[in-house]
């Protein structure tokens, strides 16, 4: 069973992935910010998967990302970046080492694609 780290500051965005991934055979933990997703991983719970808001207050999912890829321990860690910023002019998607990338809103089915994907399993 793939182990998969939601990170979002949003609480009710956090309750629907962990529910719906978990339903799909997912082990499912789940931080509101990435330091607090740092300090679980560096103590050595470490996921098969990181879905990560890009927009958070503290370190953002590209900060994050940034910081998994300097780390040893974390750097094989695959990382699938959400947000509605790839909407937006004035954000755009950021130039990164992560996996894949997910426009909210988003269809549950489109990110499950995304994490089977990212994972190498079959849709």
């Amino acid at each position: 069973m793939a182990r998969v780290l939601i990170v979002d500051d949003a609480a009710a965005i956090v309750q629907v992935l962990q529910r719906f991934l978990g339903r799909q055979g997912f082990d499912v933990a789940a931080d509101h910010s990435a330091e607090a997703a740092l300090s679980r991983m560096r103590g050595g719970d470490l996921p098969d998967l990181v879905i990560a808001d890009l927009v958070m207050p503290g370190i953002g999912g590209h900060e994050l990302v940034g910081i998994m890829r300097d780390e040893e321990s974390l750097r094989g860690v695959p990382v699938v970046l959400m947000s509605g910023a790839g909407r937006s002019s004035a954000l755009r998607r950021p130039e990164g080492d992560y996996q894949g990338w997910i426009d909210k809103p988003f269809e549950l089915q489109d990110l499950l694609l995304t994490v089977r994907r990212v994972l190498g399993r079959e849709a």
